[in-house]
């Protein structure tokens, strides 16, 4: 869609923490010494405002009864995690700057306040106003939270005005809604693919027969793998010499 992104951030909240704390920081893992390491960074428009950088934090759902206490409104699960994706950012920023920056309980600390900082990129209506996240959630149905579709009408509007020649449509109107239909496809059929591939993952760990489960699925993403190997030398060396037609 021509538009930047970033994933895995890292070096936002870095700087603020203080030198004396990085020894401390240094001997944990990369992603903790950083702090706070937002899932994605997208600079494109929201909202019809000017275009600039939006963090983004994606989350996923499994089925349970703690994430679907209704099945019949799947569509308020998703909003549900999702509104408690900025809460959770700025419950970690403060635990940051009370751990590592000294900041006394109740004050804001260089973290939250970087975090505040860097969150008013996303306040471009009042409806987002106190956001600190875009909050990016897929459900185990398909289903998704209202940032997505956000950031999908960004996508596209950046992606009409950058590909409307080569697309052939007539106005940046026509390439817009291809594109709106095209990106709700693939990003529906992107999130439940990995819900699936999650549960594939974890039957390994589950109940009886675990272990014949994991042979399985071990063989038949060994199978999988061998037949995107063949097919792969088949596209470069042409079919075989004595293939049937």
């Amino acid at each position: 869609m021509g538009i930047r992104s970033t994933a895995e951030v890292f070096g936002l909240f870095a700087a603020v923490i203080p030198q004396a704390a990085h020894e401390e920081l240094d001997t944990l893992p990369r992603r903790k010494r950083q702090g706070l390491v937002p899932d994605m960074s997208v600079t494109c428009s929201l909202h019809g405002a000017p275009e600039r950088a939006h963090l983004v934090e994606i989350k996923t759902l499994h089925v349970g009864s703690s994430t679907y206490p209704n099945l019949n409104d799947r569509c308020e699960a998703v909003q549900r995690r999702a509104r408690a994706i900025p809460c959770e950012y700025l419950a970690k920023a403060r635990q940051l700057d009370q751990q590592f920056c000294r900041t006394p309980v109740g004050s804001q600390g260089p973290v939250e306040l970087r975090l505040r900082t860097l969150a008013d990129n996303l306040n471009n209506s009042a409806s987002r106003q106190g956001s600190t996240m875009c909050s990016v959630v897929f459900g185990a149905f398909g289903e998704a939270s209202s940032d997505v579709e956000v950031l999908l009408v960004g996508a596209a509007a950046a992606g009409a005005q950058r590909h409307r020649i080569g697309m052939g449509a007539t106005d940046a109107v026509e390439a817009r809604a291809a594109l709106l239909w095209m990106l709700r496809r693939r990003w529906g059929m992107t999130a439940l693919r990995a819900n699936a591939r999650l549960t594939l993952d974890r039957l390994a760990l589950v109940g009886r027969g675990a272990s014949e489960a994991a042979d399985r699925r071990a063989t038949a993403v060994t199978r999988w793998a061998y037949s995107c190997r063949v097919d792969s030398v088949r596209r470069h060396r042409g079919p075989a010499l004595f293939a049937h037609r």
